[in-house]
Formats: structure tokens, sequence, C-alpha cells
């Protein structure tokens, strides 16, 4: 879930002193990064370079988790996400702060994510991993057993609408 390397690929001194730079970040997965720009005469590119992999790493883990996010309405299988360049957890939260967001379709996705964290973790566990109280906890599950019932009667509707 890391950058595994970093490498200058290409300094090009202009005249005016200044530098076009290629920098190449390749990450566990072995896709490259590259990022272009223009340093200034005398500037140290390779600072540069070794502090903005925290950047990368961070930039990848957020573009991540805004892409299983925006799954939420395909009805993807929450419960077996693999993420690449952030953990469970943090995409976990999110999708929980999704549904704290009220998202209706959005929300009754959730339910097997919801499920799956009540069969497999304690209370204790879900509510450090979430950062909720045990009351917000309770709030979620009953709230879940209110999209159960809705979720039941869209698909309702959406049969008779089917039918007719």
């Amino acid at each position: 879930m890391s950058i595994t390397s970093s490498i200058i690929a290409r300094d090009d001194i202009q005249a005016d002193g200044s530098r076009h730079i290629r920098e190449e970040h390749t990450d566990h997965l072995g896709r490259v990064h590259v990022v272009n720009y223009t340093a200034a005469a005398g500037q140290n590119v390779s600072a540069l370079m070794s502090a903005r992999v925290s950047q990368i790493e961070a930039q990848l883990a957020e573009a991540e988790i805004e892409q299983f996010v925006a799954n939420i309405d395909t009805g993807m299988d929450f419960v077996s996400i693999a993420p690449n360049y952030t953990t469970k957890e943090k995409v976990w939260k999110r999708l929980m702060q999704e549904y704290r967001r009220g998202r209706a379709r959005q929300a009754i996705n959730l339910l097997p994510l919801l499920k799956y964290l009540n069969t497999t973790y304690t209370d204790t566990q879900i509510r450090n991993a979430l950062s909720i109280s045990q009351a917000k906890l309770d709030a979620v599950r009953s709230r879940a057993v209110g999209l159960e019932n809705l979720k039941t009667a869209i698909e309702t509707d959406d049969a008779l609408i089917e039918v007719e």
C-alpha cells in the first residue's frame, strides 16, 4: 500500500537555470505515477521527490475511497472489497459517513456491510473502527431495519411497475 521506489527520470536544465523534472514513483502493484514540473535553479529536487511520496500515497488512498463511495449505487458487494491503497476500515468509515448523511438508495446498498459487521465483529470493535459511540451504533442498526423495509418496498414497487 505504498510507494516502493522513486526516481528522477528526467532532469533537463533550461537556459535560465531552471530544470524540467520528471519524477517516477512506483507503487507496490508496479504502477508508475509520473509527476512533471519545473524546478527553480538550485532547488533540491531530491528533497521535493522524497516529500512528494506521502502526498502521492494520500492521493491514491483518497481516490480509492472515493471510487468505493461512487460505486455504492452499483450494488457493489462491500463485504468483499479489497482496497489496494487504503484499509477496509477507512473505506467502511467513509461509507458509514455516507450512511449517516442519509443517502437512502446508497444506504440500502450498505446493508450487506452492516450485516457483515454485525456478524463478524463485536460492538467494541465496530465502535473503535468507525469511531462512533454505542448510541450511534444502535441508531445505525435501528436505521438499518428501516432501510430493510424501504428496500423491500422499493423492490415490491419495482416489481409492480414491471408487471403493469
